[in-house]
């Protein structure tokens, strides 16, 4: 018998947002949604777990490598701006290299999904209760 195959990294958001009691679950979808239409959204769960509770603020030419209207734009550290850039960076040489940004997103999905559980629903709690006390609902 074959072992079942390793969740997706959309299925692994799916179920957070089914098992969590924050806000309601039509909420929770929403965010999900939000987070699956940008991938570099997406890289805010890693970056959540290399910067911790730190917040300090951030200079530029790092700073203005997230976009302006991210949700997570005020909570980055030196450290999670430079993995961003790094992303960015990663992204714009598979351009170039004539790979697609999917194929380089999709990898990124395989790292964070390689992260023990309960960090992913640790930076998913987190990053939910910064994107709906924006206002995002």
């Amino acid at each position: 018998m074959d072992p079942d195959p390793p969740p997706t990294l959309k299925q692994i958001l799916e179920s957070w947002s089914s098992s969590s009691s924050l806000s309601s679950s039509q909420t929770r979808s929403k965010f999900i949604t939000s987070l699956l239409s940008e991938p570099a959204d997406l890289l805010e769960i890693l970056l959540r777990l290399t910067r911790g509770d730190r917040n300090p603020p951030v200079p530029l030419p790092l700073a203005s490598t997230i976009r302006a209207d991210s949700p997570f734009a005020t909570h980055q550290t030196h450290v999670s701006l430079a993995i961003l850039a790094m992303y960015r960076l990663t992204t714009d040489y598979a351009t170039q290299a004539g790979i697609e940004a999917e194929v380089v997103n999709e990898k990124i999905g395989d790292i964070i999904k390689s992260l023990p559980s309960g960090m992913i629903i640790r930076s998913l709690d987190g990053m939910f209760k910064e994107w709906d006390g924006k206002g995002r609902k």
